[in-house]
């Protein structure tokens, strides 16, 4: 996604600068031995000549180094909405420098690589829920989690088909929500909202799928994955059945396309969503399209749009390495928390990581 074309030998070589600057960070390793940014985060580095990054932004880290390459500033502007939902200027340099640092592969031939299935992650969690499917329960909506008078976990769920609630009682449990659920759920702390609660903010965003009956072309790279369009307002769109092995594929399709509201603070742009119509939004997303695929307009059949008022958490300056993250990890008596929240990165490793330490506590609680 670098752009290479009309890119001046300046510029070329900021791009050697800062991509050399990640890789030696790649590499590095604090006096604590451990390396300087790792998946799961809580294995990186507390050096802090590593987490001093996180007081600065990533804009003011770039600043810092000279490199103010319009190209390479959009790319690692790109990265930061695509991952974390926040611009170079408001993102944690530590969590900028992590989205190019941490991904170490295993071996030098897959350096690169990615592994998926034609069902993305949803092949994973078919997996888990074969193991689990007795036990799960649908229709369940938790309204209510408190710590029994025996010390155990009383739980109220409401079945919204049958209209009834229900009170389980467990003897440990895990609240698997954003922090921001799990304030309105978790009764201790919506009787006291701690103070850490205000350092978590999250990342509004716009998807749509967008029904086409011809897949679009024009100038530009080929068709692929991922479509990304230089210095638009959007990270652009996938084609929803780009992983397709069918010998004579059909010429319909979907793209899914991902606008990160980040011109604005959260607030204001959470509000203007919710304001906007569904005609606004569709014609927003087709004038983007179109910039990109001259005449998409008449390909397109049906605009669907979902809005996500917290996406995700934002890892702005501070966050990562204070205190609050740290206290939100804290059980409350036999209630554990996982959630990729309790990381303050928002991708699937470290959700992945959240449940894990959560289980163990839990287990070794019982």
């Amino acid at each position: 996604l670098v752009p290479e074309l009309g890119v001046t030998d300046s510029e070329r070589r900021q791009y050697e600068a800062f991509f050399a600057a990640m890789e030696a960070f790649k590499k590095a390793r604090g006096s604590d031995g451990r390396p300087a940014f790792c998946i799961p985060l809580e294995k990186s580095s507390k050096d802090p000549r590593f987490t001093a990054l996180d007081r600065l932004t990533m804009a003011q880290y770039m600043d810092q180094n000279g490199w103010t390459s319009k190209p390479l500033r959009w790319y690692v502007d790109y990265c930061c909405r695509d991952d974390y939902g926040c611009r170079l200027e408001e993102t944690s340099a530590w969590a900028g420098v992590h989205y190019f640092a941490s991904r170490v592969g295993g071996s030098r031939d897959l350096e690169g690589e990615v592994l998926t299935w034609p069902e993305g992650n949803g092949w994973l969690v078919k997996q888990l829920k074969q193991k689990l499917a007795p036990h799960i329960r649908t229709n369940s909506l938790v309204t209510n989690v408190a710590i029994a008078p025996s010390g155990e976990v009383a739980i109220d769920v409401f079945d919204p088909v049958s209209e009834t609630s229900t009170r389980l009682i467990a003897k440990a449990a895990i609240v698997a929500t954003p922090r921001f659920v799990a304030a309105r759920i978790v009764k201790p702390l919506r009787e006291a909202p701690p103070a850490y609660l205000a350092a978590f903010g999250y990342a509004p965003w716009m998807v749509a799928n967008v029904s086409v009956n011809a897949l679009p072309h024009g100038p530009g790279a080929p068709l692929s994955w991922d479509n990304v369009p230089y210095l638009g307002p959007s990270l652009g769109y996938i084609v929803a059945t780009h992983q397709n092995v069918e010998q004579y594929p059909k010429p319909s399709s979907v793209l899914t396309y991902y606008l990160p509201l980040c011109e604005g603070d959260p607030v204001s742009e959470r509000k203007a969503a919710y304001a906007r119509s569904h005609r606004e939004w569709a014609d927003m997303v087709v004038a983007d399209l179109s910039r990109m695929h001259p005449g998409i307009a008449k390909t397109i059949t049906r605009v669907d749009v979902w809005l996500w008022g917290h996406a995700m958490v934002r890892p702005v300056p501070g966050f990562i390495w204070g205190p609050e993250r740290q206290e939100a990890s804290r059980p409350i008596g036999k209630i554990f928390f996982a959630h990729s929240d309790m990381s303050g990165l928002s991708i699937f490793e470290e959700a992945q990581y959240r449940g894990m330490m959560a289980a163990d506590q839990a287990l070794s609680t019982l």
